[in-house]
């Protein structure tokens, strides 16, 4: 299946999300959804309720304990996957860690701050473009960084 992102926003979320994930099931003959939903109780509930409105079965892979999070970012980081910061809240992270990548320094200096280290509560997204299980590097081309309203998103491109 090819990358494909939903556009939506905040106030019709979870219609759009319900109707491109109708579509997306639909076309591709998908059986089940996956979540990188960590350890929030709500966040699980409401993918829960998704897949159910769509008639998928929703899946958990990384579902952990709120202590193991330090420890499974660093196991993320050494597992051979790329990962770059598209998005981080204005109010927990500067616009400066936007495009940084997942690494070693990021891991060192993402303990700083008194967040999740892996970004549970929203305090920063990251966009996987490489790692083990890819066929291929998902080739991308960043550019502005922009203000919204309670975060700062980096725009990624997608390149063919």
């Amino acid at each position: 299946m090819p990358v494909h992102i939903i556009h939506c926003t905040f106030d019709t979320y979870t219609d759009d999300f319900r109707k491109e994930l109708t579509q997306l099931k639909n076309r591709y003959q998908l059986k089940g959804i996956a979540f990188g939903d960590l350890y929030l109780d709500g966040h699980r509930e409401w993918g829960e309720a998704l897949a159910k409105d769509t008639g998928l079965e929703a899946l958990y892979p990384l579902w952990m304990q709120q202590k193991d999070t330090l420890l499974e970012l660093s196991k993320f980081i050494d597992s051979g996957y790329r990962a770059i910061v598209i998005r981080v809240m204005r109010e927990k992270l500067s616009d400066e860690w936007l495009g940084k990548q997942l690494d070693g320094q990021f891991l060192e200096d993402i303990q700083k701050y008194d967040i999740c280290p892996m970004g549970e509560s929203g305090e920063y997204h990251t966009f996987v473009y490489d790692g083990p299980l890819f066929h291929e590097e998902i080739k991308i081309r960043v550019g502005n960084k922009l203000k919204e309203d309670l975060s700062n998103r980096l725009e990624v491109f997608l390149l063919e």
